[in-house]
């Protein structure tokens, strides 16, 4: 009882084509709900339309054979992400992060924000895509975030208490924001910096003194190889394309 289209309108005059995205709902539940989410672009997102969300042009209510029928248009922003948001560039995780946390101070929350939240504009000039968050259908619109947006990207992971939203930090951890502060050895979290040598972590670890030597050196060689090959793939990403559909 709910659709999404992509439509392309020409102009008689000029012929110039343009694009754009219609949200149709039949029947009374989803009209509602539709309806709900087109009020969200006429106001608490209306200072956001073209930076962090879509550009809206409108809901329009009519009749169908289906029944009440609402349609809301939208500009259409671009294609899907891929793949999540870990795997995407750097410059792109983190437009995203501040198009959400600004969504967020709008007082709008997506809630379970996924990669299905976003589509990604292409910009000519610089060859590189910016992300739009879209689909506020299940959005709670009496979001009080108390996030203050104190926090740069790759600093030191904090504790989840200091992200003062939930939905925040989630996006945080989906998109790989932070640096990790600890690894885990024998049970244990020890500082990450501790984690740049077999020797050092040994050293540092405090393993288990009943387990056997050659263990201890197995299991400090996952860690730091784990560790390193993460910083490697995440290093291989930030410098990498945006992946889309």
């Amino acid at each position: 009882m709910r659709q999404v289209f992509r439509v392309t309108i020409e102009f008689e005059a000029s012929k110039q084509t343009r694009k754009f995205v219609c949200k149709v709902a039949f029947g009374r539940r989803w009209f509602q709900v539709l309806k709900e989410e087109a009020l969200l672009y006429e106001g608490k997102l209306e200072a956001l339309c073209g930076k962090a969300v879509p550009v809206y042009y409108g809901f329009f209510i009519g009749e169908t054979y289906k029944g009440r029928t609402g349609v809301m248009m939208l500009e259409d922003c671009g294609r899907p992400l891929r793949t999540s948001f870990r795997k995407q560039p750097l410059y792109f995780r983190e437009s995203l992060l501040k198009a959400l946390i600004a969504v967020h101070h709008a007082g709008v929350d997506p809630e379970d924000f996924t990669e299905d939240n976003v589509v990604a504009t292409h910009h000519a000039e610089s060859n590189t895509y910016m992300p739009m968050i879209i689909d506020f259908s299940n959005a709670n619109g009496n979001h009080k975030c108390r996030y203050k947006d104190d926090f740069e990207m790759y600093s030191p992971m904090p504790f989840p208490s200091e992200v003062d939203c939930s939905e925040i930090w989630r996006a945080f951890m989906k998109a790989e924001f932070f640096l990790p502060r600890y690894v885990r050895f024998f049970s244990r979290d020890v500082p990450v910096e501790y984690a740049k040598s077999v020797e050092l972590l040994k050293a540092n670890g405090h393993p288990p003194e009943d387990v056997p030597q050659s263990e201890i050196d197995y299991v400090a060689y996952e860690v730091v190889k784990a560790r390193y090959d993460w910083l490697t793939e995440r290093k291989a990403l930030d410098m990498g394309e945006v992946q889309l559909k």
